[in-house]
């Protein structure tokens, strides 16, 4: 039994209930009222419940319906602001972390080429140096060398 039914069934079983001691009291009409009269407030009476609880009925089933079309509603737009959000997070967690790899990539490459070019640079510069170096040592250490043995060598040749 759905929850509507039972609200339904509810409803009608008391108004039952109230029609049943309503038509107990009024089956006892005072001694000085006629049959007709007593007939007419048993009509009367009769229309009064029935409008009631044909009132009852039809507010429980627009309250009931209402609360279903509010609870699908409100589900409806949760689900689609849970999906909305979801998405946009994503989407920038995803960019974060593009942007993030990116710039980890560029940097390393940055860094690599730079420790390269710098590995050149020095390569070079010590290449140069070193040869630098070693021309003049070699021409200074020549020179002194050559001076040595020709004065040497002069003095021999003079001391003969």
């Amino acid at each position: 039994m759905s929850l509507r039914e039972m609200v339904k069934s509810n409803a009608m079983l008391l108004l039952l209930f109230d029609g049943i001691a309503m038509f107990q009291v009024i089956d006892e009409p005072p001694l000085n009222e006629s049959f007709g009269a007593f007939a007419k407030d048993t009509a009367i009476d009769t229309t009064i419940v029935t409008a009631i609880d044909t009132g009852i009925v039809t507010a429980i089933d627009i309250a009931i319906d209402i609360a279903i079309v509010t609870a699908i509603d409100t589900a409806i737009d949760t689900a689609i602001d849970t999906a909305i959000d979801t998405a946009i997070v994503s989407a920038i967690d995803t960019a974060i972390d593009t942007d993030i790899v990116s710039a980890i990539d560029t940097a390393i490459v940055t860094d690599i080429d730079t420790a390269i070019v710098k590995a050149i640079d020095t390569a070079i510069v010590t290449a140069i140096n070193t040869t630098i170096d070693t021309a003049i040592v070699t021409a200074i250490d020549t020179a002194i060398d050559t001076t040595i043995a020709t004065a040497m060598d002069t003095a021999m040749d003079t001391a003969h």
